[in-house]
């Protein structure tokens, strides 16, 4: 059987506007998993370690779409991504900010890798940072804002292929 790097390049190369969820369903693995054997020119993996720092990094970028799946349900929360700060186990989202929408906490133990991924979705370029977990699955994304003409942010698209 062929490795699951060339399984998703054999699927894009016969769906190249298919979404990483469906390819996942598809070839039976998590979507993380086929997020990180994307194509090189697609996707770029980061180490856990880094997670605090990325976090950060994408706070100061402005507004962004952050994407969670679950069991099928998909959630979508439009705004900046929050600062957070570690406490009691968790990096602890917008703590200070009682006023902005975006609240949560991240068990920053449970990411296993971070993949900054650039795909076209619906026939626009899109890029997006997904938190992995440890089974392959993916925690939740975090989209490239748009302006009101669906236009990706420049600056942001210049920081995220950037980041190093």
């Amino acid at each position: 059987m062929s490795s699951l790097k060339q399984q998703v390049a054999d699927y894009l190369s016969k769906n190249p506007n298919a979404m990483t969820l469906e390819i996942a369903m598809h070839l039976q693995h998590p979507e993380g998993a086929v997020l990180c054997a994307l194509p090189d020119s697609f996707v770029r993996i980061f180490s856990a370690q880094r997670a605090e720092e990325i976090l950060t990094e994408i706070s100061q970028w402005g507004m962004f779409t952050t994407i969670i799946e679950k069991e099928g349900c998909i959630f979508e929360i439009k705004d900046r991504f929050p600062m957070g700060i570690l406490a009691r186990g968790y990096y602890n989202l917008n703590i200070q900010d009682r006023d902005s929408t975006f609240h949560g906490h991240l068990k920053l133990d449970n990411i296993a890798k971070i993949a900054f991924v650039s795909l076209p979705f619906r026939g626009k370029q899109s890029y997006n940072i997904a938190f992995i977990a440890h089974n392959g699955q993916t925690i939740f994304k975090v989209y490239l804002g748009r302006d009101e003409n669906n236009e990706l942010f420049p600056d942001q698209v210049d920081k995220f292929n950037a980041f190093q």
